[in-house]
């Protein structure tokens, strides 16, 4: 008998890659709830699979969503898309007895409104907020992304008293890898590619460029989350969980990087100390986090480094060629937010060479 698991989001790069893992298993009867948008191939190798609910958290009536599954069990939630705590305890209440586990899909960013005392890796206790009222305020104008996260994750546990159902929460730092719907990466990598033709130095904020920060990778987390549901144990239940490599990484390393890959000498690039738009890595400034309790209790590992960069650099080289539907988004946001505008024409044309001389 197939397992019933409720989706919250699961269209994005990290959901929908969780999704495609479940539906691998063949295990899972999987409903996905979101707003109904599907970039890259989700069409085809997720929606097809899955029960599909167009819904806005925020806006929608959930019951009304959800129709003839109004009344059905899930032995777990997944919540990838409850960024503010008025949609997760809006989805509490509507599922209130009618699901078992519930994974709130969280961030590192929590611990930059929270009062670290030590030096060193942040750990999942470190998640604290300041004691003093001020302080606290001040934090959470800096950064209302962890701080509503932070949120979210009281929330839900004040309800877990209340309702007796187990949580987790999975803490991810800066994530990479295929079919990423913010194009972070892509766009990195098509500023060095067409450096020459764009010829304008690449963003890189000095007080963030040599900055130590902890990255993961979507399938690494889609993995993680399908072996919790594989491979149940109570024990792992009502606690939060760092996900990220042991090594840690620069934006300057990651850029040096895939200039290596093009062949290019770093020394041919040029780099501008500024904080205008483009810097995306880190999201974060309190530095790494530590895994060594996810590694002990969840049994999490890691993609090697090498091998992760090498897959990622090389799908989104096959999509600038191949995926006009997703590549052009990014284009045109380069052509507002970097490109002069003398340049757009030079660059276009650069596009379309590269796309011309790949596909022959």
């Amino acid at each position: 008998m197939s397992r019933n698991l409720l989706i919250l989001g699961g269209n994005g790069f990290i959901g929908a890659e969780t999704v495609k893992q479940f539906i691998q298993t063949g295990k899972y009867d999987i409903t996905v709830v979101n707003r109904g948008r599907w970039p890259w191939d989700y069409e085809e190798t997720v929606k097809k699979h899955v029960k599909c609910i167009i819904c806005d958290r925020e806006k929608d009536d959930l019951a009304s969503c959800f129709g003839d599954l109004v009344n059905v069990h899930y032995e777990a939630v997944i919540d990838f898309s409850g960024y503010v705590p008025q949609v997760v305890q809006k989805a509490i209440e509507f599922l209130d007895g009618r699901f078992g586990l519930y994974i709130y899909i969280s961030t590192d960013s929590v611990y930059e409104v929270c009062a670290k005392s030590h030096d060193g890796l942040t750990r999942e206790e470190d998640a604290v907020r300041p004691a003093d009222l001020g302080e606290q305020q001040r934090l959470n104008e800096k950064d209302q992304y962890g701080h509503k996260k932070l949120e979210c994750e009281e929330l839900i546990v004040l309800e877990h008293e209340k309702r007796k159902f187990p949580y987790l929460f999975l803490r991810l730092c800066d994530v990479f890898g295929s079919r990423n719907s913010e194009e972070k990466w892509w766009q990195y990598q098509i500023w060095i590619k067409f450096y020459d033709v764009i010829a304008k130095p690449i963003y890189l904020p000095q007080q963030l460029a040599d900055m130590p920060s902890s990255y993961v990778t979507n399938e690494d987390v889609a993995r993680t989350v399908v072996a919790i549901l594989e491979s149940p144990n109570s024990a792992i239940y009502n606690q939060a969980f760092n996900l990220a490599w042991d090594d840690v990484f620069t934006l300057r390393q990651l850029l040096t990087d895939m200039m290596s890959e093009y062949g290019r000498n770093p020394n041919e690039i040029q780099f501008e100390d500024s904080m205008q738009y483009w810097f995306y890595f880190p999201s974060v400034k309190r530095g790494p986090i530590s895994t060594e309790k996810s590694k002990r209790m969840l049994g999490f590992t890691t993609t090697p480094w090498r091998e992760a960069f090498e897959k990622t650099f090389y799908f989104y080289e096959a999509a600038l060629r191949n995926n006009a539907k997703d590549r052009e988004p990014v284009i045109e946001e380069m052509l507002r937010e970097v490109v002069d505008e003398t340049q757009h024409d030079q660059f276009r044309q650069a596009i379309a060479a590269n796309c011309a001389n790949e596909s022959r």
